[in-house]
C-alpha cells in the first residue's frame, strides 16, 4: 500500500497524518525567543497510552494530545452516521494502519469485542448499554411539563445531550430539581 498524507484537521501546514497510520510534523519557519528558526520536518514517535500511541500537537503555543487512530480515521475514512469512536478491527491497539479501523458506536464496539475477539471482558458489557440492559430504566427530557424526548437511560440520555447522567439520575431521584434546565423522570415500569 502507497503512503498517502493528509493534513490534519486544525493544523494544516503544520501537521500530516498518513493512512499507514503514521504522524509528522512538516517544515516551518518559527518564532522562539532568539528570533526566526527553521524548524525541519520530522516523524511524531508518541508514546503509549494503555496501548493507544498518543502525539502531542503544538499550534500557538497550546498542545494538545492526540490518539492516532482518531487522526487516521477523521483523515481517511468518511463518517456519516456521526458515529464516536475508532474501533480498531483486529482489536490490536497500535494498528492505525486506515485498512485496520472503522467508525463505531460504543455498543459496536462491546459486540466487536465480543463476537469478533473473543472477549470475556466484552461478554460481560454486552447489554449493559442503553435500553438493553435488564436495569436500566427509561427516562424523559421534560420542559414547560411536556416529555420532548424519551431515551433508554441516562447514560444515552448524556450522549444525545451532554448532561451529565448523574445529575440526570439525581433529578429522577427526586434530589435535584433540574438537570442542564430540563426536568427528568423515570418511565413507570409495567408490572
Amino acid at each position: 500500500m502507497d503512503e498517502i498524507w493528509k493534513d490534519i484537521e486544525g493544523y494544516e501546514g503544520l501537521y500530516q497524518v498518513s493512512n499507514l497510520g503514521r504522524v509528522k510534523s512538516l517544515k516551518r519557519q518559527v518564532v522562539d525567543t532568539v528570533g526566526f528558526r527553521i524548524v525541519p520536518e520530522s516523524y511524531l514517535r508518541g508514546r503509549l497510552r494503555y496501548g493507544y500511541r498518543i502525539v502531542s500537537l503544538c499550534k500557538h503555543g497550546e498542545i494538545n494530545r492526540c490518539m492516532v487512530h482518531r487522526l487516521v480515521a477523521k483523515a481517511f475514512i468518511p463518517n456519516p452516521e456521526n458515529k464516536p469512536t475508532v474501533n480498531h478491527i483486529d482489536g490490536v491497539r497500535n494498528n492505525n494502519i486506515v485498512t485496520n479501523l472503522e467508525w463505531a458506536t460504543y455498543r459496536d464496539q462491546q459486540l466487536h469485542k465480543y463476537r469478533v475477539l473473543h472477549s470475556k471482558k466484552g461478554r460481560a458489557y454486552l447489554g449493559k448499554l442503553g435500553k438493553e440492559h435488564n436495569k436500566s430504566k427509561t427516562v424523559y427530557q421534560i420542559l414547560n411539563n411536556k416529555i420532548i424526548a424519551e431515551f433508554g437511560s441516562t447514560r444515552e440520555a448524556e450522549r444525545e445531550t451532554q448532561i451529565d447522567s448523574s445529575s440526570i439520575a439525581r433529578c429522577c431521584n427526586g434530589k435535584q430539581k433540574t438537570a442542564g434546565g430540563f426536568n427528568w423522570k423515570y418511565k413507570e415500569r409495567d408490572g
